[in-house]
């Protein structure tokens, strides 16, 4: 080999020689675009935040108690609004129950005036017309020596017929 070393290359090392490296700029390798970084980030940020002390803000706390309670109150008057307004419908559902019970009880009983009052006139209906009969036969046979026996007979059962249908 010989005693000079090429440029930039470092010489053998060989007994009783120097070697001098040289520094040599070395182009920068642009390899962020080909490098895979294998790193879980999700895992740091758990592991960043699980090594922080935990910072508890009270503040925030309390208010959403406080919220947590209106809301709660809120519901409770709302419930009882619509108790009160429930019990005001069964009120008036109650009376309006009664007042209909009232009128049909009512009307029931002017049906049974009526239905009684309809049967006294169908009595009197059917003792009119028995008289009405027993009159008839009473005229005819008062005047049947004047008349003849057949033609009173026949007056009579034409009447009937008559009274009977009109």
């Amino acid at each position: 080999m010989t005693d000079q070393a090429p440029k930039g290359i470092a010489a053998p090392l060989s007994a009783g020689t120097t070697t001098v490296l040289r520094a040599r700029p070395v182009p920068s390798l642009n390899l962020g675009d080909k490098v895979v970084s294998l790193a879980l980030p999700a895992i740091d940020e758990f592991v960043a935040k699980v090594e922080q002390p935990a910072v508890r803000d009270w503040a925030s706390a309390l208010e959403l108690v406080r919220e947590a309670s209106e809301a709660i109150r809120v519901g409770e008057e709302r419930a009882d609004q619509l108790e009160e307004h429930l019990a005001e419908v069964v009120r008036e559902a109650s009376a309006e129950i009664k007042r209909l019970s009232d009128l049909l009880a009512e009307s029931e009983q002017k049906v049974a005036q009526t239905a009684a009052k309809a049967d006294a006139a169908e009595a009197r209906a059917v003792e009119a017309e028995r008289w009405l009969a027993k009159l008839h036969d009473a005229v005819v046979e008062s005047f049947t020596p004047v008349l003849g026996r057949n033609q009173a007979a026949r007056v009579s059962e034409d009447e009937r017929r008559s009274a009977v249908s009109g």
